[in-house]
């Protein structure tokens, strides 16, 4: 799951594919991987997961996407400088 989500960050990154199919392709692969996720961290380790409860699974997926805003509004990694442009226009 994880080779082919690089698969399509490298296409679109080199331009082999539009920026719209790999935005689709890639959520439509992360959606399931985020489910798998989600149950490995909160589920209880008899059912195969870490035990971490859903509140704490919740906090500690808030605090990760809370940190990726703030790095990338300090960054601005994601912005292109085409964007760049037409934000200043």
């Amino acid at each position: 799951m994880v080779g082919l989500i690089a698969v399509v960050a490298a296409a679109s990154s080199r331009s082999w594919s539009s920026l719209i199919s790999a935005f689709r392709i890639a959520y439509l692969l992360t959606r399931p991987l985020g489910a798998w996720l989600g149950d490995y961290l909160s589920q209880a380790p008899d059912d195969g997961g870490l035990g971490l409860g859903t509140v704490f699974t919740s906090a500690l997926f808030v605090a990760t996407m809370r940190g990726l805003v703030a790095y990338l509004s300090a960054t601005r990694r994601d912005v292109s400088d085409r964007d760049s442009r037409a934000v200043l226009r």
